[in-house]
């Protein structure tokens, strides 16, 4: 009678583990290269930048349009809007109306 707490027993428990593993490690590879080729599919070249764009990108909160800009052509296109927003509230005495406002 085969002792179960023997080290073949052991052996061979041990080896189905390691095989049971390097299955789910590979299963896992798979679908991370699946995922990749996904997210690879769906992007797009910024129009101003060149940069990579995908769909998923949301670091300032904000999703990406398709075929949009980049976060950071966006992020400076609405700095430079805000610039020329404020130029045009400030004209030509926008400092005396800085002044009576407590200045900016």
């Amino acid at each position: 009678m085969a002792n179960p707490d023997d080290y073949h027993a052991y052996s061979v428990r041990e080896e189905q583990r390691r095989a049971a593993d390097e299955v789910e490690r590979r299963r896992e590879e798979r679908e991370h290269q699946e995922e990749h080729r996904r997210r690879d599919a769906a992007a797009w070249r910024c129009r101003e930048g060149g940069r990579k764009v995908y769909p998923d990108d949301d670091v300032r909160g904000t999703k990406a349009v398709p075929g949009g800009l980049c976060d950071i052509c966006r992020h400076r296109a609405e700095e430079q809007a805000a610039a020329e927003v404020d130029a045009r509230l400030d004209g030509p005495l926008g400092w005396i109306r800085a002044l009576r406002s407590g200045g900016r």
